[in-house]
C-alpha cells in the first residue's frame, strides 16, 4: 500500500495503470485480465475512506481516515488492500456525514479485539461530539454521533 491511498470512493477505475501524475506516483490497484473474474474485487459506493502511513526513521504510523458509507465495502477493501486493522495507530473522523462514518459501527464491531488497546478516534468534526464505548465481548462497539454536522 503506497503511503496515502484511497480505501473507499465513488469509483475506482481497476484498468488504469499505475503511473506519475506530476510530481505524484499513483499506484493503482487493478485486477489483470483473465477468462475467469477475480474472487474479490475492490467496491465503490458514496462514501469516502483513506488510509495514511508515514514513516519517520524506524517509525511507521497508520492512521485510517474516515469509514465510508457502509461496514461491508469498507472491510472488504481493507482487505483487498492489505491494510490491517491491528497496525492502525489512530483513526480518524473527518465530519459527521454519514458517507464518512457510516461503516464505523460495523468496523468497530468486526474488528473488536484485532485492533490496538485504546486507539484513539480523533474527531476533526466540528459541532460533534463523538463516543466510542467499548462494551462487553457479547455487545457490539457503540457509537453515538451528536450535532454531526460540518
Amino acid at each position: 500500500m503506497p503511503p496515502f491511498g484511497v480505501v473507499t470512493d465513488n469509483y475506482h477505475f481497476a484498468l488504469s495503470p499505475s503511473g506519475k501524475i506530476g510530481d505524484v506516483e499513483v499506484e493503482r490497484i487493478g485486477f489483470p485480465l483473465s477468462d475467469k473474474p477475480p474472487g474479490k474485487v475492490l467496491m465503490s459506493e458514496f462514501g469516502l475512506s483513506m488510509h495514511l502511513e508515514t514513516r519517520r526513521g524506524n517509525e511507521t504510523r497508520n492512521v485510517l481516515i474516515d469509514f465510508g458509507y457502509s461496514a461491508p465495502t469498507l472491510l472488504n477493501n481493507l482487505d483487498i488492500l492489505g491494510i490491517d486493522p491491528a497496525k492502525l495507530d489512530a483513526m480518524v473522523l473527518s465530519h459527521g456525514h454519514y458517507d464518512h462514518f457510516g461503516g464505523m459501527v460495523g468496523f468497530l464491531s468486526a474488528t473488536q479485539g484485532q485492533r490496538k488497546p485504546k486507539l484513539p478516534l480523533i474527531s476533526a468534526a466540528r459541532n460533534a461530539s463523538v463516543h466510542v464505548s467499548s462494551l462487553s465481548r457479547r455487545r457490539h462497539s457503540a457509537i453515538y454521533a451528536n450535532q454531526c454536522r460540518s
